[in-house]
């Protein structure tokens, strides 16, 4: 695969609705209907390669509200849930391919949302996972030094573990309890992404 066509795969930001594809503007008018500032608009153009293939997504967030419209054939499906309602958050990657899922219950049923995209994009769909876990913590007086040296207990036996461990806590967070997974991966593959669930930190 040439590097333009992996380049044409990535997804990107769209700030405004002359800059929404064709096949998603009904869709999308029909949501929003003008009314309110522009929410944050994520394009996930279609992407094929041997062995892999992604639809169109265009992941709308706007307030609680998290929507997904997919283009399939000829037609445009949405799934569409509430942060509030989310109960698990899971970013993960695999070699180039990153994604991430949400995962929701209420009192409708149960709602999942994931978005596949390559990997140096990944900073795209991270305000989306920062902005859950700050709602979560709103108003929290754990402190966050404190919380992060529970993991210390790693400096010597492995660093990079105590590093993400650190890293993944956000201020208000409780770190209940953790542990060490060692995996051996496939033969010719790495990947790591482990889901995320309130109160407890994982890497």
């Amino acid at each position: 695969m040439s590097s333009t066509q992996t380049f044409a795969g990535w997804p990107l930001r769209v700030w405004q609705f002359s800059e929404i594809p064709a096949a998603f503007r009904l869709s999308f008018a029909d949501l929003t209907r003008g009314e309110g500032p522009f929410p944050l608009v994520l394009f996930s153009p279609e992407f094929k390669s041997p062995g892999h293939y992604e639809t169109p997504k265009l992941l709308v967030i706007s307030g609680d509200h998290v929507i997904c419209f997919e283009h399939r054939r000829d037609r445009v499906e949405k799934a569409e849930l509430l942060l509030s309602d989310v109960h698990t958050v899971e970013c993960g990657s695999v070699l180039l391919r990153s994604w991430l899922r949400l995962e929701a219950s209420s009192s409708a049923g149960d709602c999942s949302i994931e978005v596949s995209f390559n990997r140096v994009c990944r900073e795209l769909y991270w305000d989306v996972v920062e902005d859950y876990r700050t709602r979560l913590y709103r108003g929290s007086q754990v402190p966050l030094d404190c919380e992060q040296a529970k993991f210390n207990v790693w400096v010597t036996s492995d660093f990079a573990f105590m590093y993400l461990a650190k890293s993944a806590l956000v201020p208000g967070a409780e770190a209940r309890d953790f542990f060490l997974q060692r995996q051996s991966p496939p033969a010719g593959s790495a990947s790591c992404g482990t889901p995320w669930r309130p109160g407890r930190s994982r890497s």
